[in-house]
């Protein structure tokens, strides 16, 4: 649908809340998803959500719960400020696998920590750059993270590792041919089946 889109829940504080996303949820701009500032309230979400010309953002929550086969896409998607942990609650493998995608060349994908319940696979791309700057375990799921993803930068686009995650595998890449993308490695990377 047109216009921007802002769900809020607990936005007076008064206790425990949980902001639900039931149901496929599109804007031609941007989405906004917040809970109060209390530090106790879920962000649960089920079905896809796509912002296709806006920002997607994620914020004030103490758990935002993402289920299998679930994908976030936005021109830029920030799921940071506020936030306690994100967790996959999807199956092992590819039947729990979760999608997040920032489109555009200024863009980038954003997250805070993320663990999960079993072993869901995890893909990060980016048409821009990209930071995977907390530490994260996905168990033995696959972990993959894509910069330039659009193959749109001559000059190239740059993946920074600056948390420390862990995963079954992990596969860090620039797109296409990768030619002028640039893999920085700061931080421990554990691959524990590969």
């Amino acid at each position: 649908g047109g216009g921007n889109i802002n769900i809020s829940a607990d936005s007076d504080n008064a206790g425990a809340s949980t902001l639900r996303v039931n149901g496929n949820l599109t804007s031609d701009t941007t989405i906004d998803l917040d809970a109060g500032t209390d530090a106790d309230d879920t962000i649960d979400i089920d079905l896809d959500i796509t912002a296709s010309n806006g920002a997607l953002t994620v914020s004030n929550a103490n758990v935002v719960d993402l289920a299998g086969l679930v994908d976030l896409t936005g021109a830029g998607v920030d799921i940071t400020t506020g936030i306690g942990t994100i967790t996959l609650t999807g199956a092992d493998g590819a039947a729990g696998a979760v999608t997040i995608t920032s489109t555009g060349d200024g863009n980038t994908v954003t997250t805070d920590a993320i663990g999960a319940t079993n072993n869901p696979n995890l893909t990060l791309s980016s048409d821009g750059g990209l930071t995977v700057g907390n530490t994260s375990n996905i168990g033995t799921g696959a972990l993959s993270a894509t910069v330039d993803a659009n193959d749109n930068n001559a000059g190239g686009e740059t993946l920074l590792v600056s948390g420390s995650p862990t995963a079954g595998s992990i596969t860090l890449s620039g797109g296409g041919t990768g030619d002028g993308d640039t893999i920085n490695i700061d931080a421990n990377v554990n691959a524990t089946a590969g």
